[in-house]
């Protein structure tokens, strides 16, 4: 493992409203396949720990909601143009942002010159939902289609990359505040409709509180989700009014094994969970789709001690954890028909670990780790990938807005495919939190060249 420390870069955070800052982007670049988590402390000792995601992660639509009470900062970095074909000077995103919070919307449209670093702040009192729209000014590069599914152009064309964070949030029965930030994933549909398959989002019974559920869309109806812990009972059900504001949720009541399932046959979610006894952080809770079959590295900070929690699918139980004994995973009850559920978990000194599965057999696993200190916690996805889906998404049309779409391949949402864990070739970083002390990333290099 690599260790690089970036101390004394200062973000205003306390600057409500969106504008652009300074060139504080980190770069990082490497001709082999990397793994980079970021351990982002400032002064005031609130700390977390995220995935960072490859700029190939970046996405054109965004949505996802946020925990209160705190202060909400998102972070957008506009890339340029992969192809160079296309002329830099036409890499102007056309960037909107749509803010909802006690039943109120408000909507930001900004211009963002590719490779530029932009910062939007706000309070939230409770929670909040952010929808972020993204499209080029190129008319040669984007066009509008009717079509039932989100998809990417052949010719690369610029995407967005977003951090979002939250400070001074506030902890259970105490005065301490903390801090946590994710990279989250981007959508591929920004509407609700029938599905041709329903979604399923396996957890882990400790992710069952405080979670955020997020639609593709602030015009999508009342809906049903289905709460699911095993085949044999009944699923639980929860009636979703999309179109009022966000709410943290407690599934706890609803769930009666160690995992469960969140079942969608109209909705691909964004689902965010907050947790944490002594301190806070936030993560997603990535549906089955984004799970991934390569390596893994997992990290846990000095000092401290951490939960590590592996869900995995039939062959995803193959995946091992160097220097330990052949991991022992729990069979739990199937939550679908599709694939069987099992669990793994173990408690961490702090270090360095890597997970890694035959990749062959096609398997997919989940691994989340938890770290509870002293005034604070950190919680954070160590791989995920994007939505891997194929058309037809929707059994019929919705009467929502027209997307913007392009053509590209894609795979399937439960059958186990070859996908790749997330790795990067090149990244960007930008600064999170108001008085940032340090931010240390550590990279973790797999294995594949010669020795």
């Amino acid at each position: 493992m690599l260790q690089y420390n970036f101390h004394d870069l200062i973000s205003d955070d306390t600057v409500e409203g969106l504008h652009m800052l300074q060139d504080y982007r980190i770069h990082v670049t490497s001709s082999e396949k990397i793994s980079i988590i970021a351990y982002v402390f400032d002064t005031k000792s609130a700390v977390d720990y995220f995935l960072v995601h490859p700029v190939g992660m970046g996405g054109d639509y965004y949505a996802f909601s946020l925990p209160g009470r705190s202060t909400m900062t998102l972070y957008f970095l506009p890339l340029g143009a992969t192809n160079e074909t296309i002329s830099q000077s036409h890499c102007v995103h056309n960037v909107s942002i749509t803010v909802r919070q006690n039943n109120k919307s408000e909507t930001i449209k900004q211009n963002m010159k590719a490779d530029s670093l932009w910062q939007y702040t706000a309070p939230v009192e409770q929670a909040v939902s952010v929808w972020i729209r993204d499209q080029l000014n190129n008319l040669n590069v984007t066009k509008r289609v009717r079509s039932k599914v989100r998809t990417t152009s052949k010719v690369e064309i610029a995407r967005l990359i977003v951090i979002a964070s939250v400070r001074n949030i506030s902890i259970s029965r105490s005065e301490i505040t903390d801090f946590g930030c994710f990279m989250p994933t981007p959508m591929i549909v920004d509407r609700c409709a029938k599905l041709t398959n329903p979604v399923y989002y396996p957890a882990s019974k400790d992710f069952a509180n405080n979670v955020l559920l997020t639609p593709p869309s602030p015009l999508c109806p009342q809906d049903i989700i289905d709460i699911r812990s095993t085949m044999t009972e009944e699923s639980k059900s929860l009636s979703v009014k999309w179109d009022k504001g966000a709410e943290q949720i407690n599934l706890e009541d609803k769930i009666s094994k160690k995992t469960f399932a969140i079942i969608s046959g109209t909705t691909i979610m964004n689902i965010v969970h907050r947790g944490g006894n002594n301190g806070s952080f936030i993560h997603e809770i990535p549906a089955y789709s984004q799970w991934v079959n390569g390596d893994s590295s997992i990290v846990v900070p000095k000092g401290s001690e951490a939960i590590l929690y592996v869900l995995a699918d039939d062959y995803g139980r193959e995946a091992t954890m160097e220097g330990f004994e052949y991991p022992y995973f729990e069979t739990v009850d199937d939550v679908s028909p599709d694939f069987s559920l099992f669990l793994y978990s173990r408690k961490l000194d702090a270090g360095v670990y890597r997970i890694g599965i035959d990749q062959e057999l096609g398997g997919r696993y989940i691994a989340i780790l938890i770290s509870e200190m002293n005034r604070h916690a950190i919680g954070y996805v160590a791989a995920i990938n994007l939505h891997r889906i194929p058309p037809p998404i929707f059994l019929k049309y919705s009467t929502t807005a027209d997307l913007i779409t392009t053509e590209s391949a894609t795979t399937s949402l439960m059958v186990s495919t070859m996908t790749t864990v997330t790795t990067t070739q090149g990244v960007s970083l930008s600064v999170l939190s108001n008085n940032l002390f340090a931010i240390c990333i550590c990279f973790m290099v797999y294995g594949e060249s010669e020795q």
